[in-house]
């Protein structure tokens, strides 16, 4: 299964390109996995207005290990920047201060 890019809940494609992760492998194909679920069906989901837009989900993924997502919208076209496994707590508050809640 090759995963190129995922629809959140405002109906946005978000789309994440394999430049993005370090390896190609079993692995990288589950965190695609994790990613696509993260944006899909995110726990929290944040937008950050500027240039350019963000947006953030996040989302447990087991029981213990979260995921956070970051995309940008470049040219009208939403593409994964980053995301960080088990954020931090600072990570987490610089979001919340920052951006607009929308889930």
């Amino acid at each position: 299964m090759i995963l190129h890019h995922a629809k959140d809940p405002l109906q946005s494609l978000v789309f994440f390109g394999d430049s993005l992760f370090n390896v190609i492998g079993r692995e990288t194909e589950l965190l695609k996995l994790y990613i696509a679920i993260t944006i899909e069906r995110p726990t929290i989901m944040f937008e950050i207005k500027g240039r350019p837009r963000k947006r953030y989900y996040f989302r447990a993924i087991h029981w213990d290990k979260t995921l956070l997502v970051g995309v940008q919208n470049d040219n009208g076209i939403w593409n994964v920047s980053q995301y960080f496994q088990d954020p931090g707590g600072l990570t987490m508050l610089e979001i919340f201060r920052a951006g607009k809640q929308l889930i």
